[in-house]
């Protein structure tokens, strides 16, 4: 308990610094950041997105049948998956995907004694090298979430109406219908959470790690891990203050 505290306190002041740091942060290798970010990942959301649509598809149509009902699965898809599945999912992958990078490259850094030559030469590693990634990452994932959800919805509707015979114009009424404001503003702060929580975690990882060689991949598995974890809780509330009459 007493470690698992001290480690919240570390991350707490390593945020708060980085938070204070954002008004002078290095505005280009923000922008170099995003763009690496974004090209690196958005064809991954995009494939496992897809995928996550079909499976949606037909997970959806074979229990929606079941009752006599198929014709709602457009209803079914804009309920689920735009709601909880495709953000969800999309926002797990941006974090994975950019949270071990991030994490690996500041604990190389580290290790490597780079960070401790900028603080010598008075440079300040939370403006030149923590705030860009964190910032890049909180303007990356929502971006990368809503690939993903179009990517989604894309694919259930190609297995919907190619494969289940499902009649297309019902798919798409069934499915506007139901697609809300709340809907998608629900999605874009969940990716705002996970970009938040993706870009902190993994650069106090990778900035507090210690070691050898090894420290590298301890650093992104436990930047990946701990933002996962933390996010699923990040999302459930969420979630709850949207649906859950909370809000």
């Amino acid at each position: 308990m007493t470690s698992f505290l001290a480690a919240v306190g570390r991350y707490t002041r390593f945020t708060l610094a980085a938070v204070w740091a954002l008004p002078r942060l290095d505005r280009a290798e923000m922008m170099h950041q995003a763009y690496l970010m974004g090209v690196g990942s958005i064809l991954v959301i995009l494939a496992v997105c897809a995928f996550a649509g079909a499976m949606l598809a037909v997970q959806g149509f074979a229990s929606l049948k079941a009752f006599g009902t198929p014709e709602l699965l457009g209803m079914f898809i804009s309920l689920a998956g735009v709601r909880e599945v495709f953000p969800l999912v999309g926002a797990g992958c941006a974090g994975a995907k950019l949270g071990s990078a991030v994490a690996a490259e500041v604990a190389t850094l580290r290790i490597g004694q780079q960070i401790d030559a900028l603080e010598v030469m008075s440079v300040d590693p939370m403006r030149y090298l923590v705030a860009p990634r964190m910032v890049a990452c909180l303007v990356v994932t929502p971006l990368l979430v809503g690939a993903g959800l179009l990517a989604g919805l894309g694919a259930a509707y190609l297995t919907a109406t190619l494969q289940l015979g499902v009649d297309p114009g019902s798919f798409i009424t069934r499915a506007l219908e139901n697609i809300s404001v709340t809907d998608l503003l629900a999605a874009l702060v969940k990716g705002l959470a996970f970009g938040a929580l993706t870009g902190s975690m993994a650069c106090w990882q990778g900035f507090d790690a210690a070691g050898g060689p090894a420290s590298v991949g301890t650093a992104a598995n436990m930047a990946v891990v701990r933002s996962m974890m933390v996010g699923a809780v990040v999302n459930l509330f969420i979630s709850q203050a949207f649906y859950g009459g909370l809000l």
